[in-house]
């Protein structure tokens, strides 16, 4: 993702480009989430309060450690729908894609 420079907007702008949606999509299969889209739109129609329910078992539910300087080697992602984690190695995403879009994870899920 890049930010939109110079725009007049009130609400900040980003570009998605081409090769991370290609991570996007990439990543959602490796960890069989391959109904991503209808889930997407699905959680749109959440009410707040389920929305907000499924986002405070999703943190409970993680198991946070600290490693040291140990780079991670997998990706986490949420299924909202079912409320799961599916974890995929980082390697599925090519090393020149930009993983800013990986901060949409917590939200959308698979």
């Amino acid at each position: 993702m890049h930010r939109m420079h110079g725009m007049s907007h009130s609400h900040p702008t980003f570009e998605v480009t081409t090769d991370a949606l290609i991570a996007y999509v990439r990543v959602r299969e490796a960890a069989g989430l391959f109904a991503w889209q209808e889930t997407h739109a699905s959680v749109l129609q959440w009410s707040p309060a389920r929305l907000a329910g499924v986002v405070q078992r999703a943190l409970y539910s993680m198991d946070v450690t600290l490693q040291g300087e140990q780079r991670a080697l997998q990706l986490a992602l949420f299924d909202p729908e079912f409320e799961q984690w599916h974890f995929v190695p980082q390697d599925i995403v090519t090393p020149h894609a930009n993983l800013a879009y990986l901060h949409f994870v917590v939200y959308i899920g698979s």
